[in-house]
């Protein structure tokens, strides 16, 4: 009952950190995801770097070393369930928190409902929720959470 349960198995989350941008890497995602499954984890967490994938304002990319979907192959090839965290905001020790820089040209405050920060993440948060509800776990994919 207050369980999660993941294709009608009760799953008992065992998670560790890694953030596909901080190894940009992906032919060792595989190896790193089973180096983190024999640890005894079953699930990663990841962050998405909004300053990294939207370097430009309304201009989105997500190809190469910051294309998701081989992240999401590795999770799923080995088994992995994900997590994703995906902000704007995320912290993760960067600067501004993994915003644009082109966001610190933008009047008025950001972190908080003001009409120009919700203006500014609309683009970056529809394109991202596009490819992390694609990944989902009743979409085939392993994310369950983001």
């Amino acid at each position: 009952e207050h369980s999660l349960i993941v294709h009608g198995e009760r799953v008992l989350i065992m998670s560790g950190e890694m953030h596909p941008w901080r190894m940009p890497v992906p032919p060792l995602w595989v190896d790193i995801f089973e180096k983190i499954k024999a640890l005894g984890f079953n699930t990663i967490s990841f962050y998405v770097h909004w300053g990294l994938v939207e370097y430009a304002k309304d201009d989105p990319n997500f190809d190469g070393w910051l294309s998701l979907e081989p992240f999401f192959e590795a999770a799923t090839r080995t088994g992995m369930y994900l997590i994703a965290r995906p902000g704007p905001y995320i912290n993760a020790e960067t600067t501004g928190g993994g915003t644009p820089g082109w966001g610190t040209r933008v009047p008025g405050p950001w972190r908080i409902y003001d009409q120009s920060y919700i203006n500014s993440i609309e683009h970056y948060v529809r394109n991202i929720s596009r490819i992390l509800a694609a990944a989902q776990i009743t979409n085939g994919g392993p994310l369950f959470h983001y």
